[in-house]
């Protein structure tokens, strides 16, 4: 089914690959499921090792991956659908429906035209459980709610998880940026004393947008997680409370938009008969969460919070969950084509066309006319006043690319007019866009007499590991030490030439 509006385009396949509803032979339906566990086997694997010594995309198996994802696509699509998927726009919205069967199919790494489904399109699933429906919370998507809780748990030290303090910072900096009103946004901070089931469950209640970042408890023999790792002692990692799967059927309300950012936090039982077992993913969706984004695969931690960044960042340009979830892949793509398989083992469930902050021009005035919000501070900085409780992250007033801190402003656009008649408005210049001015001076010259010596314009970019080192090295100063915050004119804050500097 197709339907068009004049913004997009939304494909929808409905996909019950069952034996019963297919009546597929034997030795077909066979075949299916031995391709989709070496399928799942190698993404597994894959997703957890990319961040690993050496290139995990140069090995003989991978090109077998590679050979079995293609297999699998003839197996479970006909040559029409494969047809329609190719004559659909780029960036189309995809929903696809299907049972606990089709969903457990790696639908996001299929290739289509030489690049994954999950790169060409929005993806968003939608699963038909028979598992019997939970009761619906009464107003779960009450709008007096705050928008957005964030959430990130740190768990003990010997479980190498250590960038759940930094992700935290990442996704409540981008938030702040994206709401109208700072008072609308609720952090969560885990530091002592620890979360408890009671304080989890009020966080998903009381808001409308949680971020989950920690450890999933997996479940016996294989199946799906069942509990989500809320605190730990770090001097014991045995010593940890849960949030078992027993509460979620107990909430008054639950959250508009989850994201769940635990290995393999979405992943769906392997059944072939009998009932279906709970899990994570099924209760979520049977009480009423209308998006849930998460892994399906043990995830590289690094590589995880880098897609988390880029997710947000692609939400600031007002674009639907689906697209930013898609933005956010072809940003973490460690390499073009369908071997993309760590961005893709990120899914999305439910609505991928949902637009969760509209640039609506109604919505300022409302929030500076609401009495609740008078309250809320207006930033004012060199790139204008902005009501949203923090200046970052910003567009480039040239090229349009998002400054994320305040150390990649590198120049001043100055209010201009262009000759055919149009208002260029003044605002901050990224990297780029100031090397090709070299005449403009920086916007932090030192006072005279100062000894310190300013960053030249002329620098080699820096790389993603040196932007997160460098937004890390800030936040980390202005944390401890408010009175020395590091500025442009201290090169060894800001720049560093080698891995170990």
């Amino acid at each position: 089914v197709r339907t068009r509006n004049p913004h997009q385009t939304t494909l929808l396949l409905k996909l019950p690959h069952t034996s019963q509803t297919l009546q597929l032979p034997d030795c077909r339906s066979d075949d299916i499921k031995d391709t989709l566990y070496n399928v799942l086997q190698h993404l597994d694997r894959l997703a957890s090792d990319v961040t690993s010594s050496g290139d995990p995309f140069a090995s003989a198996g991978f090109s077998r991956w590679l050979k079995d994802l293609e297999k699998l696509r003839d197996l479970l699509l006909t040559p029409e659908q494969l047809e329609l998927l190719a004559a659909t726009p780029e960036g189309s919205h995809l929903t696809i429906v299907g049972d606990l069967h089709c969903q457990r199919i790696p639908w996001e790494t299929l290739p289509v035209q030489s690049q994954a489904l999950g790169l060409r399109f929005a993806v968003g699933r939608r699963l038909q459980s028979s598992a019997p429906a939970a009761a619906q919370p009464a107003n779960s998507l009450d709008p007096d709610r705050p928008l957005t809780g964030t959430g990130c748990v740190p768990t003990a030290d010997s479980w190498q998880l250590i960038s759940v303090d930094l992700e935290q910072r990442i996704v409540e900096r981008r938030l702040r940026a994206l709401l109208h009103s700072p008072h609308r946004l609720s952090p969560l901070n885990s530091a002592p004393p620890e979360l408890t089931v009671a304080d989890f469950s009020r966080i998903l209640s009381e808001n409308s947008w949680v971020h989950f970042a920690g450890h999933a408890v997996p479940g016996p023999d294989g199946q799906p997680a069942r509990e989500l790792v809320l605190a730990t002692s770090r001097s014991n990692p045995t010593d940890y409370s849960t949030y078992p799967l027993s509460q979620l059927r107990n909430l008054p309300k639950v959250p508009r938009v989850l994201f769940l950012n635990s290995c393999a936090a979405l992943q769906l039982p392997d059944v072939s008969d009998g009932p279906e077992p709970a899990s994570l993913t099924s209760l979520l969706l049977q009480r009423g969460v209308e998006v849930l984004i998460g892994p399906v695969v043990r995830v590289a931690d690094s590589a995880s919070r880098h897609l988390v960044a880029a997710f947000y960042d692609a939400l600031a340009t007002r674009v639907s969950v689906g697209e930013a979830l898609r933005q956010a892949r072809l940003a973490a793509t460690p390499a073009p084509g369908p071997q993309a398989a760590l961005p893709t083992a990120c899914v999305l469930y439910g609505r991928p066309d949902f637009i969760p902050f509209p640039d609506h021009p109604d919505s300022q005035s409302a929030a500076a006319t609401d009495p609740s919000t008078t309250t809320a501070a207006t930033v004012k900085s060199a790139v204008g006043t902005r009501p949203t409780g923090a200046p970052f992250p910003y567009p480039c007033a040239r090229c349009g690319t998002l400054i994320r801190t305040r150390h990649g402003v590198y120049g001043q656009q100055p209010a201009s007019t262009t000759p055919d008649g149009h208002s260029v408005p003044a605002g901050p210049l990224c990297r780029n866009c100031a090397r090709e001015t070299p005449s403009d001076p920086p916007t932090d010259t030192p006072a005279a007499g100062s000894a310190r010596t300013p960053l030249p314009l002329h620098t080699p970019p820096r790389t993603d590991a040196e932007q997160l080192f460098c937004e890390w090295l800030e936040e980390t100063l202005l944390r401890e030490w408010p009175c020395r915050i590091p500025d442009r004119t201290q090169p060894a804050l800001c720049r560093f030439t080698k891995p170990n500097t």
